[in-house]
């Protein structure tokens, strides 16, 4: 249990140069993310090895969007 004032260790951050793979490995929930954007089976389980940012501009997704559901999770 956190004491007040202890920061959280995980913190779980989605970043730009990051590799899709990477993502889905370390947080699987993200893949629904990237399915609803068009990955759908793509590159794999994983995905291809693509960074974050490539993808959102291939899929004509905001990355800011993109960042923001993969950090929370929701499609």
């Amino acid at each position: 249990m956190r004491k007040d004032g202890e920061r959280r260790s995980d913190t779980r951050f989605v970043m730009p140069e990051m590799l899709l793979p990477e993502v889905v490995a370390k947080y699987p929930a993200t893949r629904k993310v990237f399915d609803k954007h068009g990955l759908r089976g793509c590159g794999g389980p994983t995905g291809p090895r693509e960074p974050v940012a490539w993808f959102a501009r291939l899929h004509n997704v905001p990355s800011t969007a993109t960042f923001g559901r993969t950090q929370r999770g929701n499609p």
